[in-house]
């Protein structure tokens, strides 16, 4: 229940989460989801307007793929750092898909924790609030399945 960018470790090629001091049960993919926003809530920049960040996070909780998303989502895409967030969230996203397929559990359970995830950022200072209303509007009222 702690995965953000401050509770990782690169180096060189690999990355490790650290601190399991206060670690516990708790949903299967929880941590990813986490770590996705974490990395897309700090880093990435915002270079579109809210309908087509809104578009992008739809697109991107149907499983697009990188290719797709970067092709569909062009304009959002031209700053490094953005594409650079896009491939780690990807990453998240892919792993938490195995994740709930090894546990017997469906997608919306992904996108019911990226939701409530997403209003819990609401309170966090850090968090860029913009990003994270376009988050709740890709998802509050959809059906990704």
């Amino acid at each position: 229940g702690d995965a953000h960018l401050g509770n990782l470790l690169i180096r060189g090629e690999q990355g490790y989460l650290i601190d399991y001091a206060h670690s516990g049960p708790g949903h299967p993919c929880a941590d990813l989801v986490r770590l996705e926003l974490s990395v897309y809530l700090t880093k990435f920049v915002q270079l579109g307007s809210e309908g087509s960040l809104v578009s992008f996070q739809r697109d991107f909780s149907r499983r697009l793929s990188l290719e797709d998303l970067l092709t569909q989502h062009a304009s959002l895409f031209g700053a490094r750092i953005n594409r650079l967030c896009l491939r780690i969230c990807v990453r998240c996203r892919d792993a938490a898909a195995e994740v709930l397929a090894a546990h017997g559990l469906g997608w919306e359970h992904y996108t019911a924790l990226k939701l409530l995830t997403a209003w819990q950022c609401l309170q966090i200072p850090t968090r860029q609030q913009f990003l994270v209303r376009t988050i709740i509007s890709a998802l509050e009222f959809s059906s990704i399945r």
